[in-house]
């Protein structure tokens, strides 16, 4: 998973992110990445936050963005999820996502991320 996936489900940013984000970054300030100077604000404490595909299916989608935005960088990965606070709701159902016949937008999904969708009751 991505850096912001390992925020969401723990409450910070892993080791093994940190270090790429370290290195990936390109701006810079007094001999500090932006990620370096905002790192303090890479953190939360919602201890039952939780991802709804997870929980419902006990794995996230297979992909949820299929495109290639500049003709070399094929995306065809889950980048998207529906997170919610496990106290406070109960997910009961999620809307199975497809593999697209090709890639996105094109004239059946519009948008070159497929739709989630939860239900949720309280």
């Amino acid at each position: 998973h991505l850096a912001p996936y390992s925020l969401l489900e723990t409450g910070h940013i892993s080791h093994r992110h940190r270090a790429v984000l370290v290195t990936a970054a390109t701006a810079t300030l007094q001999d500090k990445t932006l990620f370096e100077l905002l790192e303090d604000w890479y953190t939360h404490v919602t201890a039952d936050l939780t991802s709804s595909y997870l929980t419902v299916r006990s794995s996230e989608p297979d992909l949820t963005i299929y495109n290639d935005y500049d003709g070399k960088s094929q995306l065809d990965f889950c980048l998207d999820y529906i997170w919610y606070t496990a106290n406070t709701l109960d997910v009961t159902d999620v809307l199975e996502t497809t593999r697209p016949r090709s890639l996105l937008p094109d004239h059946i999904f519009p948008s070159d991320h497929l739709s989630l969708k939860s239900t949720f009751a309280f």
